[in-house]
């Protein structure tokens, strides 16, 4: 008999366990879903997780809204999500850099993103390229490589946020290669554009969404974009080569994450909608109107790409020395 109690005890705690976990799953959303973009409304980030919010909620039949809550380098917004509620009520949908550059280049953080939030899945990969003004001489990053030789510390290039992914890699890039630059941070791609085009800057390292339509309008031209492999729907940009042979590299994705602790069948539920709405056509052609390419791994994957990713960073604060504060 003790041994038949045994087994209808464990059998009795495994069905809960699982029921539960099915439970949690089938009560989300429970109530209004709010993505929370932790930049000023506008820009790329921005306009995909409208899309995604406008597929989700056709999708699980409940409200999803986008909140914008900008400030501290996306902190202020991430921090929004990690202190809601673990039920998956709340995402954060931002640059992977987030999760895995701030912790690094931030010394006063209100949290440690990568402690307190968990990835649920990518969207989409975050290519960066290189823009010069349309009317340079130099048509590849080699050519505009040699323009730096021949006049150091006369060359100043921007990107669209001080300790980011662009920044982190454009300052590598330049102490790989004895390079003397001068790195321009600015709040944003609007106005790094608009002096680029002005002739304060020389060039500018950039999401390709941000600033593509300068390119295909011809007043800006990609020398490359700043990855080993080559964008399909780009094929005049030739891409990066290794950092081995003088390549700059910058790479980033679009994450949505929940506050840690949230049920695992939550999260599970929550990457199960976003990989089949994102498979839609219209998301798709979205994506390639802007340059980036859908990748929606799996949570454990995404976690895992996220640690390494956090490993490279934090070898490159330590070498470049770039700190917020």
């Amino acid at each position: 008999m003790p041994y038949f109690q045994k087994a209808w005890r464990v059998a009795l705690c495994t069905w809960i366990l699982l029921f539960g976990a099915s439970a949690f799953a089938q009560a989300w959303p429970s109530k209004t879903v709010r993505i929370v973009v932790p930049f000023a409304a506008g820009g790329s980030t921005d306009a995909i997780a409208r899309l995604l919010a406008k597929k989700m909620e056709a999708s699980i039949k409940q409200a999803v809204v986008v909140e914008n809550i900008s400030g501290g380098g996306s902190i202020i917004g991430a921090a929004s999500v990690a202190n809601a509620p673990a039920d998956g009520a709340s995402l954060l949908f931002t640059g992977s850099g987030t999760i895995t550059v701030m912790k690094h280049t931030s010394a006063n953080l209100v949290i440690d993103p990568e402690a307190v939030l968990t990835p649920v899945t990518f969207v989409n990969t975050l290519p960066h390229w290189i823009v010069v003004r349309a009317d340079r001489p130099e048509k590849t990053l080699r050519d505009f490589m040699a323009f730096i030789k021949k006049n150091p510390g006369k060359v100043s290039i921007s990107v669209n946020a001080i300790g980011g992914a662009a920044h982190l890699g454009l300052a590598k890039w330049a102490a790989l290669n004895d390079l003397d630059i001068i790195i321009v941070p600015y709040r944003g791609s609007p106005p790094a554009m608009v002096d680029l085009l002005g002739g304060v800057t020389s060039a500018h390292v950039d999401v390709i969404g941000s600033s593509i339509s300068f390119v295909t309008a011809g007043k800006a031209k990609a020398l490359a974009v700043l990855q080993q492999e080559p964008i399909a729907d780009l094929p005049d940009v030739a891409a990066s080569a290794a950092e081995s042979d003088g390549g700059l590299l910058v790479y980033g994705r679009h994450v949505l994450a929940v506050r840690s602790g949230t049920p695992a069948a939550v999260v599970d539920r929550i990457y199960d909608v976003t990989r089949d709405v994102t498979a839609d056509p219209e998301f798709g052609a979205f994506l390639k109107k802007l340059g980036f390419e859908r990748s929606v791994p799996t949570p454990a994957k995404s976690r895992e790409v996220l640690e390494q990713e956090s490993k490279k960073i934090a070898e490159i604060v330590r070498t470049t020395k770039i700190k917020l504060n």
